[in-house]
């Protein structure tokens, strides 16, 4: 049996008895994202046949289109379905796009946790591969992950620290000036589409949570902070989540000190991985590249994309294909899901 939960402690209850989740799986996380105007915080919850809960899938509820009409889509990150240990539901992808067709969605878009979900599991619910990610292994001693990072990360590493750089990590506010700074100078450099700015606001919830560990991160050289980060931890997962670095810096890649300081610091502990995350919408780019330097494991990630409502979809991607001037086959090539939100601002 299907149910929508939308209260948060009954939210959390839930989380408790699936067993193990990430940050991005929170109440607090998607109330954050609920804060910033990204939709309103639901989760799919199933029920088995004993009572017990044996799958959750959170979501952000949007408004889509007209007559009441919404949507489904993800947090940004790593989200996605849990299922319980040794689940044995009927959990099948139609079940799934049935019960949300009853309630009147138009479409759902979701992604996938590459270390929580198992790829034979993302593909039986219909979920895509959409690409990898890059992860450091926690639980191996610091000197054995050092020797799976690149020789040019390792001589970039030495040499920050024979500059003088040194990492300093905090989790007061009072560092939220400098850390935008950095950040938000990274993203105009980056010409990055406004959705990846984020408020004050955000950033004050989310170092702020109870749900998660919440952290900033910076590099600092000659007394100044010129690279920062924003990273994450929850359970047995720790998150690079946000960063940047000052432009006049770049060249002395001052962020590989802070992923080498994190990793040296937190391995062998509590946490089985670090993840880097990976290139711009799951490619093997420049960005991908960089963060492969740290490691050799790389996890798969999954994307979610169904249409519930094939008439209702083709008319709303008719209309935002009007008023952006492009034909419909143009927003539905364009690679952006669902077609009806693409768009072309940054």
């Amino acid at each position: 049996m299907f149910a929508i939960v939308t209260d948060a402690s009954e939210w959390r209850a839930r989380l408790s008895d699936i067993g193990r989740h990430d940050f991005y799986h929170t109440y607090d996380f998607h109330a954050i994202s609920a804060d910033n105007g990204d939709g309103q915080p639901l989760m799919l919850v199933h029920y088995n046949d004993s009572g017990r809960v044996d799958f959750i899938w959170p979501f952000l509820e949007r408004d889509a289109g007209k007559a009441g009409k919404k949507d489904l889509t993800s947090v940004y990150g790593y989200p996605g379905p849990l299922f319980a240990q040794g689940s044995q539901g009927d959990v099948s992808e139609l079940s799934i796009k049935k019960f949300l067709s009853d309630l009147g969605y138009v479409s759902v878009f979701s992604r996938t946790n590459p270390f929580l979900l198992s790829p034979q599991k993302a593909l039986a619910i219909g979920c895509s591969y959409s690409g990898d990610v890059v992860a450091m292994n926690m639980q191996v001693s610091p000197d054995q992950q050092l020797k799976s990072y690149s020789e040019r990360h390792r001589r970039d590493i030495k040499r920050l620290i024979r500059k003088g750089c040194s990492v300093e990590v905090t989790g007061d506010l009072s560092a939220l000036d400098d850390f935008q700074k950095i950040y938000r100078e990274t993203m105009v450099r980056l010409g990055a589409n406004r959705s990846y700015f984020f408020s004050d606001e955000y950033i004050r919830s989310l170092v702020s949570s109870r749900d998660f560990d919440a952290f900033f991160s910076f590099t600092v050289f000659e007394g100044q902070r010129v690279a920062a980060g924003i990273f994450v931890k929850c359970g047995v997962l720790m998150q690079y989540h946000l960063g940047g670095t000052l432009a006049e810096y770049y060249k002395i890649a001052p962020f590989k000190l802070m992923i080498y300081h994190l990793q040296q610091h937190h391995a062998s502990k509590e946490l089985t991985w670090f993840n880097l995350g990976g290139g711009v919408g799951g490619s093997e780019d420049a960005l991908f590249a960089f963060k492969r330097g740290f490691s050799s494991d790389v996890h798969g990630f999954f994307l979610y994309k169904s249409i519930l409502d094939p008439e209702e979809y083709e008319l709303m991607t008719q209309r935002k294909a009007l008023s952006v001037g492009k034909s419909p086959e143009e927003l539905k090539n364009s690679g952006f899901f669902p077609a009806y939100r693409c768009s072309n601002e940054k």
